[in-house]
């Protein structure tokens, strides 16, 4: 695992956190968004400077009613903060409106002095009309951001944009004065491993164990995984542990990268069974199918269906060319597709 502040954004993500931003962070699927977070909230944690909080709203996926998203949103947060801010009673119309507030409310006013900070995960799993209330809470108390008043500093994660979630309800337009979104100060992907980041992840495997790698394995890792970070660590887990035996410290070469690039596909894995589930949409399945068929460069980055693909990791654009996001991916949509 490589530290947050290896992590070629980290610098600029902690300056919003000084700046007193509410942003965005975009994380597509398996590029290691939950290890990332729960230890960047652990260093922020550990200077006693601030006191951050990594909240996950999941559970609300299946909830439609507001009142019980806001409810099951405050009970995660008195989970998370392992004790009782306030007693949980029917919530009113009014309740509803204020909870979020109430509660963040009375945890800023628990720690001050000290800044508080919340990591809010999975926020676009959140049904519409509940992520828009959820974010006017917010908006509401946008301006309090100090210690003591308001958290001063909120991240939320999502595997898009949240802005395509919002901008209509019940089939009209949200108009400019209602958008909740201006909560937002900036927006920032998650960035994939570069290749000296293989060879750091590698290099912990070293230091621990002896094993070597050759440098003409760590290039090809890199070529098939483009630094997606969950193919970069399952090469290297099958090459070192299933490929040769576990307790065998031989030095992996590219033979052994291509033996364990062949388990991942053959063993359809839950990573690859997802992008399965991603062919059962339609905008989706026509775009890697044009790309299968090499009517790729008839693809504007301008397209909606096209930016949706892209938050969904499986898809980038390179020298403005659309393609799958590595060979791997490649191969395992060719196999989905034209084996049916």
């Amino acid at each position: 695992m490589l530290p947050p502040a290896n992590n070629r954004i980290s610098n600029k993500l902690n300056k919003y956190i000084k700046d007193k931003f509410y942003w965005i962070l975009h994380v597509p699927r398996q590029i290691g968004k939950t290890t990332f977070l729960l230890q960047w909230v652990r260093e922020i944690n550990s200077d006693d400077k601030a006191v951050a909080y990594y909240i996950s709203v999941e559970a609300c996926h299946s909830i439609t009613n507001i009142a019980e998203v806001n409810k099951t949103i405050n009970k995660i947060i008195c989970m998370a903060s392992n004790i009782e801010i306030f007693s949980m009673q029917e919530i009113t119309n009014t309740q509803t409106e204020l909870l979020l507030y109430r509660t963040m409310y009375k945890w800023v006013e628990m720690i001050a002095p000290k800044p508080l900070i919340f990591f809010f995960d999975e926020i676009d799993l959140l049904n519409r009309d509940a992520l828009i209330n959820f974010l006017r809470q917010l908006q509401n108390r946008n301006p309090e951001r100090e210690p003591g008043r308001f958290p001063v500093s909120i991240v939320l994660v999502t595997r898009r944009d949240i802005k395509e979630y919002i901008t209509t309800v019940n089939n009209e337009i949200v108009h400019n004065k209602d958008y909740p979104v201006y909560i937002k100060d900036d927006t920032i992907f998650l960035s994939k491993f570069s290749k000296d980041d293989i060879s750091s992840l590698f290099a912990q495997r070293t230091e621990e164990t002896g094993q070597q790698i050759t440098d003409e394995a760590l290039d090809y890792t890199y070529k098939q995984s483009s630094g997606q970070p969950w193919v970069v660590n399952s090469l290297f887990e099958r090459a070192t542990m299933r490929v040769l035996k576990a307790d065998d410290y031989s030095t992996i070469t590219r033979g052994h990268i291509e033996k364990a690039r062949e388990q991942i596909i053959q063993a359809e894995e839950t990573h690859l069974i997802n992008m399965e589930v991603c062919l059962r949409y339609p905008k989706i399945n026509n775009i890697i199918k044009s790309i299968l068929a090499g009517n790729n460069n008839k693809m504007s980055f301008d397209n909606s269906d096209v930016e949706l693909a892209m938050d969904l990791g499986i898809v980038l654009f390179e020298n403005g060319v659309l393609s799958i996001a590595n060979p791997i991916y490649h191969e395992a949509f060719e196999r989905l597709i034209y084996s049916r």
